[in-house]
Order: C-alpha cells, then sequence, then structure tokens
C-alpha cells in the first residue's frame, strides 16, 4: 500500500528551528567561542525559548498560515578533553505549539503540540590562539577553531522537529578579543542533507551556515555584558529556505552561574526566523582556580619560625668576612679607647 500525499510530506519535513545555544560562558549564544575549557572542565546550561510565527506560509489564492506560538526547551553541554579539544551536546524538546500543520495539505489539522527534537553532538578543536590560563579568561587576540557534528533522527516531524534522517554539518570558528570578556566572533559551515526536506513546494537541501556575534562587558560592572548575535543558513533555493535572525541581550556572571536574557527576530521570511523570539538562559560552570588563588602562603608553626630564624643568623654569620682587631670589615682604623669627644660633642647630662 503506497502512503498518501499527506504523510509523504509530513515525513519529509525539515527541523524547523536551527536554534541552538551554547553552554560555554565565553561564548556568544549559539557561536562559541575558539575557546576550549581544558581537560575535564566544562558545564551545562538550560535554556528556555518562546517564538512568535516561527513559520509563515506565502500561498497564493489561499490564507497564509503559520505557527504562531512555539515554546521550547534546550539543555546545552560543554567538556574539554585534552588541552585543544572540547565536546558539545544540544538536547531540544518543544513543550509547545499552536498552529496548523502546515503543508500537510489539511488545513484543519494541528501541528503536533509536543515532543523531542533531534540532538545535536559536535566536537571543536582549537587550531591557533593563546591557550586561556583558567576558565573564565579571555586571552587577548585571534582564535581559530574547527568543530565538526551531527543530529541524530529522534525528533518528530509532524512537530517540525526533526529531519528523519542523519545530518552532518562542519564549521570554522574565528573570534578576536580586545580586552577581558570582550570580543567579536565570525562563523561559517555548511550543513550537508542526505535528502532534501520539503515544506509545500519549497526545498530544503545542503546549506551554508553563518554567523557574527559581539560581547561588549561594562566598564561600571564587569559582571554584566551585553551580547549581540546574528546567524543564519541559506540552501540558495529561495526565501523559506533562508532564515536570517538576530537577538541582543545581556548576561550577568554570579561565579559559576551566569544567567542570561535575550530578545531577537528574523531578518526574513525563512522557516525558523520567527517576528519574535525571547530567550531565557542559565548556565553552570566548573571552573578552574585563578593561578593567585592555588598559590597561597600558610601561616608557619611558631617552632619553625624559630628554627628559620636561627638558621638564617647562622648563614649570616658564616657568610660576613673576619676582619682584624681595631678594624671594620671595611678596613677602617678605630681608636684603642674611646677618647674625650671634641668640645662641640659634650654631652649635657643634666
Amino acid at each position: 500500500m503506497l502512503p498518501s500525499p499527506t504523510s509523504a510530506q509530513m515525513e519529509r519535513r525539515p527541523n524547523l528551528d536551527p536554534f541552538r545555544p551554547t553552554a560555554e560562558p565565553e561564548g556568544f549564544l549559539t557561536l562559541p567561542s575558539a575557546i576550549v575549557p581544558g581537560h575535564l572542565f566544562g558545564g551545562g546550561a538550560i535554556f528556555f525559548d518562546y517564538t512568535h510565527r516561527i513559520l509563515e506560509t506565502i500561498e497564493p489564492g489561499v490564507v497564509n498560515r503559520r505557527i504562531d506560538h512555539r515554546t521550547a526547551m534546550r539543555l546545552a553541554g560543554i567538556l574539554g578533553l585534552g588541552r585543544f579539544t572540547a565536546l558539545h551536546l544540544d538536547l531540544p524538546f518543544i513543550l509547545q505549539s499552536a498552529g496548523p500543520s502546515v503543508g500537510s495539505g489539511d488545513p484543519d489539522l494541528p501541528v503536533r503540540a509536543a515532543s523531542v527534537a533531534d540532538p545535536r553532538i559536535g566536537v571543536r578543536m582549537r587550531a591557533a590562539g593563546a591557550r586561556p590560563d583558567f576558565m573564565g579568561h579571555y586571552p587577548k587576540g585571534f582564535g581559530l577553531a574547527f568543530e565538526l557534528g551531527g543530529t541524530l533522527p529522534i525528533g518528530d516531524q509532524k512537530a517540525f522537529a526533526g529531519e528523519g534522517q542523519v545530518t552532518v554539518d562542519a564549521r570554522a570558528h574565528l573570534d578576536y578579543f580586545f580586552a577581558e570578556g570582550a570580543g567579536l566572533s565570525v562563523s561559517l559551515g555548511w550543513l550537508i542533507r542526505p535528502y532534501p526536506r520539503f515544506i509545500l513546494d519549497e526545498r530544503f537541501r545542503d546549506a551554508l551556515l553563518f554567523g557574527v556575534g559581539m560581547r561588549l562587558p561594562l566598564p561600571m560592572l564587569p559582571a554584566l555584558a551585553v551580547r549581540l548575535e546574528v546567524r543564519g543558513m541559506s540552501g540558495f533555493d529561495g526565501v523559506l529556505s533562508t532564515p536570517v535572525e538576530g537577538e541582543i541581550g545581556f548576561s550577568y556572571a554570579l561565579g559559576p552561574v551566569t544567567l542570561l536574557a535575550f530578545f531577537g527576530t528574523g531578518f526574513t521570511d525563512g522557516a525558523g526566523a520567527p517576528l519574535a523570539r525571547a530567550i531565557l538562559g542559565v548556565l553552570v560552570s566548573r571552573r578552574a582556580k585563578r593561578p593567585e588563588e592555588s598559590r597561597g602562603l600558610e601561616p608557619l608553626d611558631a617552632s619553625e619560625r624559630v628554627s628559620e630564624d636561627a638558621s638564617a643568623a647562622s648563614r649570616s654569620d658564616e657568610a660576613a668576612p673576619s676582619a682584624p682587631p681595631g678594624e671594620t670589615a671595611g678596613g677602617e682604623r678605630l681608636p684603642l679607647s674611646p677618647g674625650p669627644p671634641a668640645n662641640d660633642q659634650w654631652i649635657d647630662y643634666d
């Protein structure tokens, strides 16, 4: 029995939302920095994001159909492996969706409300640039890293949350930090889909990935930083397959915990570029101690201080040269018996 056109279309949908935040405190939002945390250091994060009109189709002669509301939760993690490598994990969940099942052929069929989305695993390697002495430190200058990642096809295509196939992406991240915590980032990559996906007649195939980011801490409050990011992708097949989106927000560091809040909008009518997006996140990182914190001075015991003082005095006596009687070490002669002082040196004892 052959599948109906409606079910065939629903089984070939793309993952609607390519938004995948990073879990590293040195990152921007979805763009990681070229810095790696160090062996077995890293962190985890939880993000909640709400999107309005994440998908809107333009069909001639038909009322436009769109997914008006969508709420998602994302778990992200990063773990350093060795001095130059880091492992990334992203696990998204769709908590709520409201709107028609666009492309199903039935305008009254609602989109799947909740589901799990395709998780992504990636490996990033720092190729150039100074290595930070401890996590949370930003070496000044340029840094370059390469990343290779892939998704697992467990997401629900009826909720526009999965591709139904393994996808692979390769990226290059170039950043420049010109002050502590202040820097710029540029990212370029390529997404490989073994088979194309469709929304209506729009085809989604291999795509170019791109993004730019900036972060700038406030001088009067260094723990508070402004973050800005613009990202997108394009398969050069049409407007619907070219989502471009930007966000601006703040991050506030409280020791190992970082709080994030962003607001953004889409710049194109592409699928996955919403009219509005709001993001809240909490990031917890395992940081290495600063060098000055790990080399504190320990107080000595009283007996140890007396022993050290005696040893120092003994070494000083052994090192001092001996002088003949009546002479100083510098060779100056001293009187054998003190004589009366000069008239202008008499001391009055009264």
